[in-house]
């Protein structure tokens, strides 16, 4: 009697995930769909084996001339100029 007490209620529970469990997975899916009239495609730079224009690094001589305090930018690696491509991050 105990046994089958404490298995009914699980089973009802087992059911009602594997009913209800599947339906809300499936409306998240096309909730988070965005229509196609919508899709924006950005295409930054062309793919190329040289650098930017302009390329210039933090690591790059400083016209000593202006008191500027530069501590910390040597070991500092940025860059200040276009968008890399796919084929500029390997240089």
């Amino acid at each position: 009697m105990k046994k089958t007490f404490k298995l009914i209620p699980f089973l009802l529970i087992l059911i009602s995930f594997s009913l209800f469990g599947g339906s809300v997975s499936t409306l998240a899916l096309q909730y988070n769909e965005v229509p196609i009239s919508e899709q924006i495609l950005v295409f930054d730079n062309n793919n190329t084996n040289r650098l930017p224009n302009n390329f210039r690094k933090s690591s790059d001589p400083v016209d000593n001339s202006t008191n500027l305090n530069l501590s910390g930018l040597k070991e500092l690696n940025i860059s200040g100029s276009q968008q890399f491509s796919k084929f500029n991050l390997e240089l």
